[in-house]
């Protein structure tokens, strides 16, 4: 990659995305193997699941918190 942001072109933006979703799947676990064999539409439905739980569970701590308060 060069310098900034500002001169990536597509490729390395598309290049820099991919890994980026990589490693959040492997961080929830996701096996390598199982990531490499998922097209690009398959692992950006799986980050969308994934930041729906990670949300849907904050909200939940949340009202926890909240509700032990009171």
């Amino acid at each position: 990659m060069r310098g900034n942001a500002s001169s990536l072109d597509m490729d390395e933006i598309r290049h820099v995305g991919h890994w980026a979703i990589t490693l959040r799947l492997l961080d929830a676990g996701l096996p390598h193997d199982l990531i490499q064999e998922l097209h690009e539409g398959e692992m950006i439905s799986l980050l969308a699941l994934l930041r729906a739980r990670d949300k849907k569970q904050q909200e939940d701590q949340e009202a926890q918190s909240n509700a032990n308060r009171r």
